[in-house]
């Protein structure tokens, strides 16, 4: 199902949602139940949760594939460069990767093959990055875009 045709039809869904005057306000989009806010700037892994806490929403958390998939085109028709933060991490116990909204499990998850492996000891936050397929960890500090969801 990871076809091209499968992803043309993600976007046309995409852009027949409406992203203002419905569910989501101004500047938002959405998919499906959720709005989701795409940051102009790159920060760091707690300022971005604070940005996304201070709008009333969560650093992004996927519930599945196909929802990952159309933020992938999304980010891809921003032209993100680096990464985009994740809203997980497992700071409180390492390997042990808990989403940052409500300290639960992953549900669905993404890992790129050797992924998470807190490289040098210091690697505690999940984000996409760009030049591997799948999420990998990374040290907390780095600056990426971010993306809030509700």
């Amino acid at each position: 199902m990871d076809s091209p045709w499968y992803l043309l039809l993600v976007l046309t869904v995409a852009l027949v949602q409406p992203t203002s005057g419905g569910h989501c306000q101004n500047g938002w989009a959405q998919f499906k139940s959720n709005c989701y806010y795409f940051s102009s700037i790159d920060a760091t892994f707690k300022d971005a949760m604070i940005s996304c806490i201070s709008i009333g929403a969560n650093l992004l958390e996927f519930h599945n594939k196909r929802e990952e998939a159309w933020v992938d085109l999304q980010i891809k028709h921003r032209g993100y460069a680096k990464g985009v933060w994740l809203g997980y991490s497992d700071i409180q116990k390492e390997g042990h990767y808990v989403t940052m909204s409500n300290a639960e499990d992953l549900g669905y998850q993404n890992w790129h093959e050797g992924e998470p492996n807190d490289w040098q000891k210091n690697e505690h936050c999940a984000a996409i990055h760009f030049q591997k397929a799948g999420w990998v960890d990374y040290h907390c500090t780095a600056k990426y875009n971010y993306i809030c969801k509700k």
